[in-house]
């Protein structure tokens, strides 16, 4: 599950969405500019592996635009749990600025602190 939420943390810090690779060749083939960004992520053998994502506009883009109401379904899910997730990964620390996984933080009060800081 950590190499999943290390995922998670790499689409929010692209301000991505992750997609299946043909997904995108089925909205490529039918006519819409899809650009990809690529999230680095480690596999289970401790390996970086890139992931395909679109980036949340291309997403909002799409998702109003797709004739696939399944698809469009999907990616409009997965935009809301981009957006859930944002709240919960988009801290950063008071002093020295470093993001990270919600555990690490601590919240004094007046401010919020990484673990080292804190």
């Amino acid at each position: 599950m950590s190499r999943l939420k290390d995922a998670m943390i790499g689409c929010w810090e692209a301000g991505a969405v992750l997609v299946e690779i043909e997904e995108v060749r089925a909205w490529r083939a039918a006519g819409h500019t899809v650009p990809i960004v690529w999230v680095p992520a480690t596999n289970w053998q401790g390996k970086t592996i890139r992931l395909p994502a679109v980036t949340a506009a291309v997403a909002e883009r799409l998702a109003a635009s797709l004739e696939d109401e399944q698809a469009r379904e999907g990616l409009a899910a997965a935009l809301g749990d981009y957006r859930s997730y944002m709240g919960v990964i988009g801290r950063c620390c008071a002093d020295c600025g470093c993001t990270g996984q919600p555990h690490f933080f601590v919240n004094t009060g007046a401010e919020t602190l990484c673990i080292d800081c804190a």
